[in-house]
């Protein structure tokens, strides 16, 4: 496995705990299936994301990338992101449930991370190539080994009530 794989999982083993510590909270990572295999030809199912975060009743879809360039980000064609998992979170993001990308910028130096909402990615796809994420999006503070998360978490809850609000579901 290579250095950059093993400081992706460890960046999502760090969200997962993060999430754990806030109250309200708990957090589900699909699993990765094996594949299957008929005669000659094998399938691997891919998983939608990486998880699903619950709060307060709100579920909140999250795709966790890492990468060392602390400048930008690359959403175009030489993304990070399938077009399964952009798929997949914009399909939870349009049933009312936030749809984030978190981006964590880890080198030598520093270590930092940052939602980009799946909306944003969308909507700007075809002209995205890099963006400087932190100039953008909310940046997710981080104490010691754990990600500070919680009001993250409550501008999710936040945005959905307000939704269901202005069309009358609340």
């Amino acid at each position: 496995m290579s250095n950059s794989k093993k400081e992706g999982i460890k960046f999502e083993h760090e969200l997962i705990s993060s999430f754990n510590k806030v109250p309200y909270t708990s957090v589900y990572k699909p699993p990765d299936t094996p594949g299957i295999t008929n005669g000659k030809m094998s399938f691997t199912p891919k998983r939608p994301f990486d998880m699903f975060v619950c709060h307060r009743g709100i579920s909140i879809a999250i795709e966790a990338k890492k990468t060392s360039c602390v400048t930008s980000f690359p959403f175009g064609n030489q993304a990070v992101l399938k077009p399964h998992q952009i798929g997949y979170l914009y399909t939870h993001y349009v049933s009312w449930g936030p749809s984030f990308v978190f981006v964590n910028f880890r080198n030598d130096e520093m270590c930092r991370a940052a939602a980009v909402p799946i909306s944003f990615i969308i909507d700007n796809l075809k002209t995205l190539k890099y963006k400087y994420i932190f100039d953008t999006f909310q940046e997710i503070p981080r104490d010691h080994n754990l990600w500070n998360v919680e009001h993250f978490l409550n501008s999710c809850v936040k945005e959905v009530t307000c939704k269901w609000a202005e069309y009358g579901d609340a």
